[in-house]
C-alpha cells in the first residue's frame, strides 16, 4: 500500500549490502558498501515479451503475491498472468556482496518468451558521471564510477543487451518495447540524465515444466572484484548456503515461549529485520532502510531499544557490537549527536544533541552486562561510561533537572522522559563504575541520579491532573506516550505506583482514532498525527508489566491485525484508513513488538 511516497517493501541484506524489493517485485534500493550509504539504485525491474506483447512484471495485467520463505530472510514474489507463472527469489549472499534474483518460469502450454532485466543506477546517489558497457567476455553489463563497480549478469547466456542514456535513442527502458534489444555496448553521459541498461534471455518453456534463470548484481571496488563475485555466483549454489545460514541463526533465538504460529512468524520476521538493519562490521542499527523519509541513519536512542530486544532473545554478539559502536561514535565531551551514518565517526544531518540518548546508552550498556556478565565488555566500555556520565552530570541545572530536545526532537525543555533517561543512565553508571572500582565517580552518579528522581517526582507530577507533565520549564501538561518511560525502560517508579497507573490510564483514554491504536500525543501534526506502532506497543508493555494481560494482548493484537502477510511494520498508520505512513519498515516498531511479547510472557 502507498501513502504519498511511502512504499511497502521487503528487506534483504548481509550487513554490508542491503537491498529492498518493492511490493510489485521491483528492486528499489541497493546500499553498498555499508547498509546506509551510498544508495546506488534509481530503479530495476523485470519484464517479459511473450505472445508478441511486452510487459513489465511490476505492472498490470500481472498479479503479484509476496512472502518470506520460512526461517529465512529470503523474499519470494510470485507473478501470474493467465496460464503463465514467474517466481522470483531475492536474497543477498551472506559471505560476498552479491544480490541474487532467481527466476523460475512455468506455463500450462509450450511457449517461447524473452525475459528482460532492466537496471537504472545512480551510483553514489547521483547519475552524473555513470558509465555502462557490455563485457562480451564475461557476458555481463558493467556500470561504474570511481571505485564503485556493479557487474550484473545471469546464470545463462544472454540473448541481447543494451546500454543507453535516458531520453535518447539508446534509452534501454524504451528499447524493450518491441522485445528486441539494439545491442548497444557502451553508454557515457556527461549531464544529469544518467545511463541505464538491460539484458535479455530467451526462455523456451515446455508445458507444466519449470525453467530457471538467475540474475546476479555484484558490487566490487574495481572491475576485477565485481567480476570475481559474478563468477563465484555462477559456480556456486547461493540459495542453499544462504538459507542454511539464515536457518542456523534464527534457530538460536529464545522462542520457546511462543505457541502461536502467526505470532512466532512475526517475531522471527522482526528479528530478521533487526538483523538486516544491523551492520555487524560497524555495529550500528539504521532506523529504517528508506529515503522517503530519510531514516537510513543510526539514532542511538532507537538503536538502544533494538539492541535490548536482541539481548532479550539471546543475540548478545550483535548487542555488544552496538555498544562498541557507541563508544567509537562518542564525542570527546562524552555526548552523542542526534544521528549518525553507520560509520560511527560521521554524524548525519543533525540539529543538536539530546540528553536522553546518552542516558539510554548507559542504561542499555548496563542491561547488556546484566545479561552476559561479560567483564571484558565492561572494561572495554569503561572510559566511554565515565565520559558519558560526566557529561550528563555537568548538564544538570540548579533545579536538579536537565534541559534538552525531547525524544521526538521537537521541543527544548526540561522534559520528563529525558530526565528519566538521564536519571536511569546515571543510576546504571553508578552500578557499573562500582564493579570497575571507580568509586568516587560512582558515588557522584548515584547522588545525581537520586536528585533527578526526586526532582521529577516533585516538579513533573501534577496533583491537579493526577498525572505527570510532558515537561517542566516550560510547563507543558500535554499527555505524551513517552511518560511511560518512567516505568519502561527507566524504572523511575514501580509499575504499580498509583501515579504511574493514573498516567497510563489517561494516556489510553486520550487517543480515539477511527482505526484504534495509540499516538505520541493528541496534538501531534507529524504526517497529520496518527497512531504509531511503537507507541501502541509501549502501552502494551506497560500493561504487561502491570499484569493486565487482556489490555496488553488487545494492543498487541491491534498491531498484529494491521501487519500484512509480509510481516513488516511501519512507523505509523493512517488514523482513518490504516494505510502505512512515514518510514517502512521501522526497526523501533519491531523492537517494541518483540519486547512487548517478552514482557507479556514474563507476567
Amino acid at each position: 500500500m502507498v501513502i504519498g511516497m511511502v512504499f511497502e517493501q521487503g528487506v534483504i541484506g548481509n550487513c554490508m549490502m542491503l537491498g529492498t524489493i518493492g511490493k510489485n517485485g521491483e528492486l528499489r534500493y541497493l546500499f553498498w558498501p555499508t547498509i546506509d550509504y551510498p544508495q546506488h539504485m534509481h530503479g530495476s525491474l523485470p519484464g517479459i515479451y511473450h505472445d508478441h506483447v511486452f510487459s513489465w512484471l511490476t505492472d498490470p495485467p500481472w498479479e503479484r503475491k509476496q512472502r518470506y520463505l520460512d526461517d529465512t530472510n529470503i523474499l519470494e514474489t510470485v507473478f501470474r498472468n493467465g496460464d503463465l507463472e514467474i517466481r522470483a527469489i531475492d536474497f543477498v549472499f551472506p559471505a560476498k556482496d552479491i544480490l541474487a534474483r532467481s527466476f523460475s518460469f512455468k506455463s500450462e502450454r509450450d511457449r517461447f518468451l524473452r525475459f528482460f532485466h532492466y537496471t537504472d543506477t545512480h551510483l553514489i546517489e547521483n547519475p552524473i558521471g555513470d558509465a555502462a558497457y557490455f563485457d562480451k567476455k564475461n557476458d555481463a553489463i558493467i556500470t561504474y564510477k570511481r571505485n564503485y563497480y556493479l557487474a550484473y549478469g545471469g546464470s545463462e547466456k544472454t540473448s541481447g543487451y543494451q546500454c543507453g542514456v535516458h531520453g535518447e535513442g539508446s534509452d534501454a527502458f524504451s528499447d524493450v518495447s518491441d522485445g528486441v534489444l539494439q545491442n548497444n555496448s557502451l553508454s557515457l553521459y556527461l549531464g544529469i540524465r544518467g545511463v541505464n541498461s538491460c539484458l535479455s534471455w530467451d526462455v523456451n518453456l515446455e508445458s507444466h515444466k519449470e525453467k530457471e534463470l538467475d540474475v546476479y548484481l555484484c558490487f566490487g571496488i574495481d572491475k576485477k572484484e565485481a567480476i570475481e563475485f559474478l563468477d563465484f555466483a555462477r559456480n556456486n549454489s547461493l540459495f542453499e548456503k544462504t538459507s542454511e545460514k539464515h536457518e542456523k541463526w534464527i534457530s538460536t533465538a529464545n522462542l520457546e515461549f511462543l505457541n502461536n504460529s502467526r505470532v512466532s512468524a512475526l517475531v522471527k520476521r522482526s528479528l530478521f529485520l533487526l538483523k538486516a538493519i544491523h551492520c555487524s562490521t560497524e555495529g550500528g542499527f539504521i532506523a529504517a532502510p528508506c529515503l522517503e523519509p530519510d531514516y537510513r541513519y543510526c539514532w542511538p536512542r532507537d538503536a538502544a531499544y533494538m539492541a535490548y530486544a536482541f539481548d532479550l532473545y539471546g543475540f548478545h554478539h550483535e548487542t555488544r557490537s552496538f555498544y562498541l559502536w557507541c563508544k567509537r561514535a562518542q564525542e570527546d565531551d562524552g555526548s552523542w549527536y542526534q544521528r549518525y551514518y553507520i560509520e560511527a565517526r560521521y554524524p548525519g544531518p543533525t540539529w543538536g544533541m539530546q540528553c536522553d540518548q546518552g542516558g539510554i546508552i548507559l542504561w542499555g550498556t548496563s542491561r547488556h552486562y546484566e545479561f552476559t556478565q561479560d567483564e571484558d565488555f565492561l572494561l572495554e566500555m569503561r572510559e566511554s561510561i565515565k565520559r558519558a556520565a560526566r557529561h550528563l552530570i555537568d548538564g544538570i541545572l540548579e533545579d536538579s533537572l536537565v534541559k534538552s530536545l525531547d525524544l521526538w526532537e521537537e521541543r527544548y525543555a526540561s522534559n520528563t522522559y529525558t530526565n528519566a533517561a538521564v536519571c536511569a543512565g546515571l543510576r546504571e553508571s553508578a552500578k557499573m563504575l562500582d564493579i570497575l572500582g571507580d568509586y568516587e565517580l560512582s558515588k557522584e552518579c548515584k547522588e545525581a541520579s537520586e536528585n533527578i528522581r526526586n526532582a521529577i517526582l516533585n516538579r513533573s507530577w501534577s496533583e491537579e491532573k493526577k498525572r505527570f507533565l510532558k515537561s517542566y520549564m516550560p510547563y507543558d501538561d500535554t499527555i505524551d506516550i513517552s511518560l511511560l518511560g518512567l516505568d519502561f525502560p527507566f524504572e523511575i517508579l514501580r509499575t504499580d505506583d498509583e501515579k504511574m497507573k493514573s498516567t497510563a490510564e489517561q494516556i489510553e483514554k486520550v487517543f480515539n482514532y477511527k482505526i484504534g491504536g495509540i499516538g505520541r500525543y493528541p496534538t501531534d501534526v507529524y504526517y497529520g498525527g496518527n497512531p504509531w506502532i511503537l507507541t501502541t506497543l509501549w502501552l502494551a508493555i506497560y500493561y504487561a508489566r502491570l499484569g493486565e494481560r487482556d489490555k496488553a494482548s488487545n494492543l498487541i493484537n491491534f498491531v498484529i491485525d494491521k501487519t500484512p502477510e509480509l510481516g513488516l511494520m511501519p512507523e505509523q498508520l493512517d488514523k482513518n484508513t490504516g494505510d502505512f505512513v512515514s518510514a517502512f519498515p521501522l526497526g523501533w516498531s519491531h523492537a517494541m513488538f518483540v519486547i512487548a511479547l517478552k514482557e507479556l510472557e514474563n507476567k
